[in-house]
């Protein structure tokens, strides 16, 4: 089962790709809802995730608290401004 971990939380984060997470999971069968964890992991310094109230979103300030995410089975999303997606791509690394 794939696991999500989105690293950064603003508008990409937050309004495109967990929504799309969201309708994937909305609308596999009961064969693909065995291919995405409804449990999704955000990394970000700054979101508010007291104005969050979803209990499938486990909320990290930073990449060092990540766990329970083995790199073999999670999906990292990228939503950093576009500056900072080389820096990003090798700490996930």
């Amino acid at each position: 089962m794939q696991r999500s971990l989105i690293v950064g939380f603003g508008r990409a984060g937050k309004e495109l790709h967990l929504r799309c997470l969201r309708k994937a999971l909305a609308c596999t069968d009961n064969m693909g809802k065995n291919l995405f964890d409804q449990h999704v992991g955000v990394v970000d310094p700054i979101s508010n995730q007291s104005r969050i109230e979803d209990p499938d979103i486990q909320f990290f300030t930073s990449l060092n608290e990540v766990s329970g995410f083995d790199p073999a089975s999670t999906v990292v999303h990228i939503c950093t401004p576009p500056h900072l997606h080389a820096e990003t791509l090798k700490q996930v690394a």
